[in-house]
Formats: C-alpha cells, sequence, structure tokens
C-alpha cells in the first residue's frame, strides 16, 4: 500500500493507517517530501515491510528550492535522506526533471553516494491534469503550503 499526498504524514490518522496496513499484512511505502520527519514517524518508518520515497529536484539548494518554492526545503529533504540511510530504511528518491539546465546528474551522483541505492530520474510530462502546463514549481510550491495539490 502506497500512503502519498500532499504529505501523508499530516494526515491526522496516519500513524493508525499505517500501523493497519501492517496488520492486515500488507507492505507500506510512504511517499514523503521529507520536510519535516517527526520522531515517531521514524520510530513508524524502522518498522518491517515499511519504505520510503521521496522527490529531490538538485544537488543545489537554489535549483530544488526553485521547484519546491520553499526556503530551507533543500537543506531539510537531503538531512532527512541521510538520516534514512543510516537508519537502514529502505529509500527510493525520484528526480524530476522540470527546467533545462536543472543539475539531475549531479544530484543522482550525491545521492548514491550518500547510500541510495534505488534512484530514478524522469521528467515532467503533459499528460493527464500535467496537460495543463500548470508550472510544476507551483504545483510544489501549493503542495507545502496546504499539505498537497488541490484540483
Amino acid at each position: 500500500m502506497q500512503f502519498i499526498g500532499g504529505e501523508p504524514t499530516l494526515h491526522p490518522q496516519f500513524e493508525a493507517l499505517v500501523n493497519h496496513a501492517l496488520a492486515c499484512g500488507l507492505n507500506v511505502q510512504v511517499y514523503s517530501n521529507l520536510y519535516r520527519v517527526r520522531q515517531q514517524h521514524w520510530w513508524l518508518f524502522e518498522r518491517p515491510k515499511v519504505s520510503l520515497a521521496t522527490s529531490y529536484y538538485s544537488d543545489r539548494a537554489q535549483e530544488h528550492e526553485r521547484v519546491t518554492g520553499r526556503q530551507g526545503s533543500h537543506a531539510a529533504t537531503r538531512a532527512n535522506i541521510v538520516q534514512a540511510v543510516q537508519r537502514r530504511i529502505p529509500l527510493q528518491v525520484g528526480i524530476v526533471k522540470v527546467f533545462e539546465g536543472q543539475r539531475t546528474v549531479a544530484a543522482r551522483q550525491e545521492l548514491v553516494a550518500q547510500g541510495v541505492r534505488t534512484v530514478n530520474v524522469d521528467r515532467v510530462r503533459s499528460v493527464g491534469r500535467g496537460e495543463i502546463h500548470v508550472p510544476a514549481g507551483r504545483i510544489c510550491a501549493a503542495a507545502a503550503r496546504t499539505g498537497g495539490p488541490r484540483s
């Protein structure tokens, strides 16, 4: 079962939902921006059958924050990626190319050097709601402010 958002960790019943899924014998993947991680969530993420997934946009703070629209998001996300690796929590990181010149190759190299085993690089596509051509930075900024993009 995958928990996605907005930011799923902000849901008031997040821990109960994850525990219920685990009790049902399901594997759980939490897709979080890893901007803020509560201590009790680290304990939850360390449980067997739980994994994390996140997005990372560049090895440079300015580029990452251009996409997220949130100052300090690069440092926070990067620190929590390091924390997940140190805690041996299975982690998948997606790097989405949003604009020309974005340092996706360097970001991937940085993540691999930090010990992230699964790093996928992709690009924004005009498919489904992406057909609207809303700049990804606006979507990510809205998600950061509200806990998720609104339709």
